[in-house]
């Protein structure tokens, strides 16, 4: 900080004192600012101010621009939005613009791009601990906020984001049906026959319920035993899959035969209504709280058979490679989230270790020749 005062006498003989500011920067592209001024309030701590919000606006980019010139959070939501929508799915945008009214605009609606700063983030992130959200939910709210502020770097409005630091998050658990908890929910839901079938297709190809509710006939090929997942739903909008990318899966003989059985002439879609209009997102959840109540089993969601399709593939064997695969996910990462194994299962991986070892001479030998 480099504040200089600076003395004289005036025609009137009056001593006059002012102070002088010189800020020196590094800006973010690489560039040297420099800026020379008096202090608009003669006095030593509002020079000090003067300095600091001269330095803060030089590596913001908005030393020099008109206030209004800058917009505020609130009025950027929109360019943000707009943004969004041209490249994103719908859904998505749903969710920016329910964590835009719900989280940002309340608290930082009213401040400009450039006064949204590590203070103000932190202020953001302890509000949001006081009401009780979760990490994941203000983690959800950072990276819409820096994806904002990016954005306005792009639209040459900052000079950077100013730093986001994510909170940590603990590893979820996931539920998933062990195989007779499976047979359980199936044998359940046979007195809803329908519905009987998407389960047992949902519990043996691991498809998301919006990849379930979008699939059509002209996808699904009984004699190859494959079907082909091109589309998704969400709140009754077709879209791509997740990750933009179709995927091929096999179809076992239980999931064949569930589709033969399931064959139609209602419309395109496989799993619909009696007059083939689409099954929306929020009928699958109370279908399978009856199923599970008549099955005696804990209540699960749609995803819960996605867990245990992926679950069930990891204990009986299948590489993480070929799960990943099926489940369509981009990174392994989420894949070994998934694939966790049942307690039953690591209980038997732990008593391994108590084979004798002419039991592990003999599986070595095997293994030798089967190479």
């Amino acid at each position: 900080m480099s504040v200089r005062q600076r003395k004289w006498t005036d025609k009137q003989g009056r001593v006059r004192t002012t102070y002088m500011i010189h800020v020196v920067v590094t800006l973010p592209n690489g560039r040297r600012a420099e800026v020379r001024k008096t202090s608009p309030i003669p006095t030593r701590k509002a020079a000090q101010a003067y300095e600091r919000q001269v330095r803060e606006q030089l590596l913001a980019g908005t030393w020099g621009k008109e206030e209004a010139q800058l917009p505020t959070i609130t009025e950027y939501a929109e360019d943000f939005l707009a943004n969004a929508r041209d490249r994103l799915k719908p859904s998505t945008v749903q969710e920016y613009e329910a964590t835009i009214r719900l989280h940002l605009l309340p608290e930082l609606g009213r401040k400009r791009l450039d006064q949204v700063r590590p203070r103000e983030i932190r202020q953001l992130v302890s509000t949001l601990r006081q009401a009780g959200k979760q990490a994941k939910t203000i983690n959800n709210v950072l990276s819409v906020l820096s994806g904002m502020l990016k954005l306005a770097c792009d639209d040459e409005l900052l000079t950077h984001v100013p730093r986001i630091k994510r909170l940590k998050t603990e590893e979820p658990s996931f539920d998933f049906l062990d195989f007779d908890e499976a047979e359980q929910l199936i044998e359940a839901a046979a007195v809803e026959p329908d519905w009987q079938r998407l389960i047992v297709v949902a519990l043996n190809t691991g498809l998301r319920r919006g990849e379930l509710l979008a699939l059509r006939w002209e996808n699904i090929d009984l004699r190859a035993r494959k079907l082909v997942v091109r589309r998704s739903t969400t709140r009754n909008i077709e879209t791509a899959p997740k990750n933009w990318k179709s995927r091929t899966i096999p179809l076992n003989d239980r999931a064949l035969e569930a589709l033969r059985a399931h064959r139609h002439l209602r419309g395109p879609l496989v799993f619909c209504h009696e007059d083939g209009s689409p099954i929306a997102d929020h009928q699958v959840r109370p279908v399978l709280r009856r199923t599970c109540k008549r099955a005696g089993l804990r209540m699960i969601g749609a995803h819960t058979m996605r867990h245990s399709f992926a679950s069930q593939l990891a204990i009986r064997g299948a590489s993480i490679k070929v799960i990943q695969e099926l489940l369509g996910h981009s990174d392994i990462k989420v894949t070994m989230r998934y694939a966790h194994l049942s307690p039953a299962a690591r209980g038997h991986a732990v008593e391994l270790l108590g084979h004798s070892k002419s039991t592990l001479t003999a599986h070595a030998d095997h293994a030798r020749r089967s190479r």
